[in-house]
């Protein structure tokens, strides 16, 4: 063998070693879950479901929670969602920046589960607003 040909198969093999050492180096993605709730309300115990859920996923991803306003208010959490420094909000949003959130303080729109999964569920009015 040539010393041309033994230096591409030593470039070859550092080539094909760099490869499997990044590809297995790569850290899981994490994404960064805000919320206004403090960390005993039930919605918080629903976003840690979903972060086990995504987590047990098999997909290499992380989750992050920040419950409790930890990043700010529902205005601010939104704002930093739109510009990518926070992936997942679950918040709300006071109406004086949209009427149309009002509608989630009407009286009397509901008055039994069964209409409230009606009127909240896809395909309703409520999501036409």
């Amino acid at each position: 063998m040539s010393k041309m040909s033994s230096f591409k198969s030593l470039i070859a093999s550092s080539m094909m070693l760099g490869a499997v050492l990044t590809t297995s180096a790569e850290a899981a993605t994490t994404l960064r879950i805000a919320s206004q709730h403090a960390p005993d309300q039930y919605a918080s115990e629903v976003l840690r479901q979903i972060k086990d859920e995504l987590e047990g996923a098999g997909v290499d991803l992380k989750i992050k929670l920040y419950p409790a306003g930890q990043l700010g208010s529902g205005e601010q959490l939104l704002g930093e969602a739109a510009r990518g420094t926070i992936d997942i909000v679950h918040s709300f949003v006071y109406s004086h920046k949209d009427p149309v959130l009002e509608i989630n303080s009407l009286p009397y729109l509901v008055s039994n589960y069964d209409e409230m999964e009606k009127v909240f569920s896809p395909g309703s009015n409520f999501y036409t607003l």
